[in-house]
């Protein structure tokens, strides 16, 4: 069984309609999407945590083996455009607009 589907079995809200599940998830990314970036990516993965280890009440240690590969793989995609190759700061620099 995937990390992420132990964590869903044994959360307080696996027998929850899909429906509220689902209301929820589309909600926070509306948010994503239609809130600034900051401080609106910081209030949605807030709130997000905040169900999961509240009311949902999946263990944070489970979590953790969840995403943390999801989790690496976003950040290894963030630090690609942290950085660009060639241009007037030399062979590798700091993007501008990264």
């Amino acid at each position: 069984m995937l990390p992420i589907d132990a964590a869903a079995h044994s959360s307080r809200w696996r027998r929850r309609h899909p429906v509220d599940k689902a209301v929820l998830g589309l909600g926070l990314t509306v948010l994503a999407i239609s809130l600034p970036p900051w401080p609106g990516a910081a209030l949605v993965l807030l709130t997000a945590l905040a169900v999961l280890l509240g009311p949902a009440g999946v263990p944070g240690r489970r979590l953790w083996r969840a995403y943390r590969v999801p989790l690496g793989f976003c950040v290894t995609g963030a630090v690609t455009l942290l950085v660009q190759v060639g241009g007037p700061g030399g062979f590798v620099s700091l993007a501008d607009d990264g």
